[in-house]
């Protein structure tokens, strides 16, 4: 009981600011329009939001809280409405929009959006930016003006060719948006990518998430004993620990829930492949269902014709697909959408598939037309 009292105390003094913040939101949302995958939330979860409470005061962080939604990403919770409706929200409206209702699971939503907002620290080479605590661990929702001046800096570095890889160094904030790790969001790295290479990369991912989530490997696991071919090569970072990766800086009740936070990020690689700026997919046959064995009861969606590439696409084009209102169309007019397949793969976990049982259905979730097709900007995403 005083535990939950103490959590409604700092919940509430978190809701007067942002109410203010909500109004200078509003005002600064066309500074920054530009960001990969679909929509997150501003605030984040009710537990993000405590833990942030606690980090700073907001009469400290008042200022930095003023960019919530400066950055186009970081606008509406599309990413969250498609997970609260895997865990079965149907209502009508943007109910299911809701952060905090209670469908999806907290662990589940903050690995959806960890592909987005991974926590990090600073290495001590790394230069110093407007607003950004170097000493303290970085997220949107702890340091917001940090976040979107790094977010600026790599996206003007990537147009000018910088190469944000494990070897250069950089944050994971530079590599998820704009660099290597960009198959988090389902597209190429660089334009002229093969789909294979990406779909690769996405099948590496898939497996180490799955293994994770299905309890196969815990926090304390290096990525080095992780026997998963090219993840190592992939990730760079040998000597973290999974607590590391998924939950730098997290509070317990986070790392607690380790196999639902791997979860979330599997769903959000998946979600985003349904988004027409990160992938083409083809239209899927009606009524048909996947080839592999092991996953023939489920309906197919339609094959992956290209992956995209972020460098070379005009980015608002790019944002505008990632909206509520792109996501409606999509569920109206597809069999099977992004939904059904989410739903699929949450019975596969809640009913303790390994990865064995799963692979086949993801296979067919991320089946490609053309393994040599290479990447590029998308038509009608051209700059």
């Amino acid at each position: 009981m005083k535990k939950n009292q103490q959590l409604e105390g700092l919940y509430a003094s978190s809701r007067f600011a942002t109410f203010f913040l909500t109004i200078f939101a509003a005002v600064l949302l066309m500074c920054v329009r530009d960001v990969m995958a679909f929509n997150l939330s501003t605030r984040g979860t009710r537990l993000e939001q405590v833990t942030a409470v606690q980090r700073q005061p907001w009469y400290l962080g008042w200022i930095q809280r003023t960019v919530e939604g400066s950055v186009g990403h970081f606008t509406s919770p599309v990413h969250e409405e498609i997970t609260h409706r895997i865990y079965d929200c149907d209502a009508d409206g943007a109910y299911c929009a809701d952060v905090d209702i209670e469908f999806a699971p907290p662990a589940v939503l903050y690995g959806v959006r960890w592909n987005d907002d991974p926590p990090f620290a600073f290495q001590s080479s790394h230069k110093q930016l407007e607003g950004c605590k170097m000493q303290e661990s970085v997220r949107f929702i702890s340091q917001p003006l940090c976040w979107r001046n790094l977010f600026k800096d790599a996206e003007k570095g990537a147009a000018q060719g910088s190469v944000y890889n494990a070897k250069s160094g950089h944050v994971l904030l530079y590599r998820v948006h704009f660099g290597d790790l960009q198959f988090l969001h389902s597209m190429a790295s660089m334009n002229g990518d093969l789909s294979e290479l990406t779909r690769s990369k996405v099948m590496i991912w898939a497996e180490f998430t799955w293994r994770v989530a299905s309890g196969e490997y815990g926090l304390l696991t290096t990525l080095r004993e992780v026997k998963i071919d090219g993840l190592n090569d992939m990730v760079g970072r040998p000597d973290w620990r999974i607590q590391d990766l998924f939950t730098y800086a997290a509070p317990g009740a986070i790392r607690k829930q380790i196999r639902q936070v791997a979860f979330g990020s599997l769903l959000h690689v998946m979600e985003d492949s349904f988004a027409k700026g990160h992938a083409e997919r083809a239209e899927p046959g009606y009524e048909q269902r996947c080839a592999n064995p092991g996953a023939t009861e489920h309906l197919a969606p339609g094959a992956i014709k290209e992956f995209h590439a972020y460098n070379k696409q005009n980015h608002s084009e790019h944002s505008r697909f990632d909206s509520r209102e792109m996501l409606m169309a999509h569920v109206a007019n597809t069999k099977p959408h992004v939904i059904t397949v989410g739903r699929t793969l949450r019975k596969y976990f809640e009913d303790g598939a390994t990865w064995d049982d799963v692979k086949p259905y993801m296979e067919c979730v991320f089946a490609v037309q053309q393994p040599n097709t290479p990447a590029s900007a998308g038509i009608g995403f051209e700059k």
